[in-house]
């Protein structure tokens, strides 16, 4: 049940990314056909591009982070003891917790100040721009906890 709970999640999330890389090539092709080839560019579109940029950057780094496909110094594990690497990689997971936790405190207090401040073409709220920063954070420190777990269990 919860493998295949854990696997259409991650169809859906690669889903959403091959959409957000399909809609901000379109977006970026619509903006530079319009303004140099017509001469009178869209105003959302730069906007919308933005916003799907950012947002498909949180969901591409939780992904990463499921899949532990984040970049990192592998030298490490090739040079240390199986124990010192697990103890490395805990270390390293235990901080990258402790900074998810900071991010999604001040994401959430942020939000609120963001409800009415509006985006100039749209007229979206930032509020709905920016949620996907905790949103995003609150999915990597469920996984970082589980990824600590695991190691702290001898799985991993």
């Amino acid at each position: 049940m919860i493998a295949a709970a854990k696997d259409f999640a991650g169809k859906c999330d690669r889903a959403f990314l091959r959409l957000s890389v399909a809609a901000f090539v379109l977006l970026a092709f619509l903006q530079i056909t319009t303004r140099y080839f017509f001469n009178a560019p869209l105003q959302w579109t730069e906007e919308v591009a933005v916003i799907v940029l950012t947002w498909m950057t949180y969901v591409g780094a939780w992904v990463l982070l499921r899949t532990d496909s984040h970049v990192r110094l592998e030298i490490v594990d090739s040079v240390l003891p199986a124990r010192a690497v697990r103890v490395v990689h805990l270390v390293c997971d235990v901080v990258v917790l402790a900074t998810l936790l900071v991010v999604i405190y001040a994401g959430f207090q942020l939000l609120p100040n963001l409800v009415y401040d509006k985006t100039p073409a749209l007229q979206l709220s930032y509020a709905v721009v920016f949620s996907i920063i905790p949103i995003s954070c609150v999915v990597m420190a469920v996984q970082t906890t589980a990824k600590i777990v695991s190691t702290l269990s001898g799985r991993r």
